[in-house]
């Protein structure tokens, strides 16, 4: 568990990658993301494939954009990808069998946190 899964959602692309315990980003990747009813599930799949990529990932963060209450791991409301109290973080977190995060877009913020959260910060 050297490593973690980022994964950025944009109203259009999405951007990840998995970071290793030095910082290293590896296995970086852009999709486009899909429109509803497919949004969740393009998310899912793309984040398996990095899962996949990762090995044995330490956690997934994921960043969408709109309003998050990260303490529940909810996408409460996204205009451009139509979501409204989506649990986004849970959802994930079953399908991918890797603990997870979720954040509102600003950044990257979520991927920096996930390594913190594992002991990969500064190695």
């Amino acid at each position: 568990m050297n490593s973690v899964v980022a994964l950025d959602v944009g109203g259009t692309l999405m951007k990840g990658a998995v970071v290793d315990r030095d910082g290293t980003a590896r296995a970086v990747e852009q999709r486009p993301t899909l429109r509803q009813p497919d949004t969740v599930e393009g998310i899912l799949a793309f984040a398996a494939d990095l899962v996949a990529s990762a090995g044995s990932p330490a956690a997934v963060g994921l960043a969408v954009p709109g309003i998050v209450d990260e303490v529940r791991g909810v996408a409460r409301y996204s205009s451009n990808l139509g979501w409204r109290d989506l649990p986004l973080r849970d959802i994930a977190t079953d399908r991918l069998a890797v603990p997870g995060g979720l954040d509102a877009r600003r950044a990257g913020r979520r991927g920096g946190r996930a390594r913190v959260r594992c002991g990969t910060r500064g190695r």
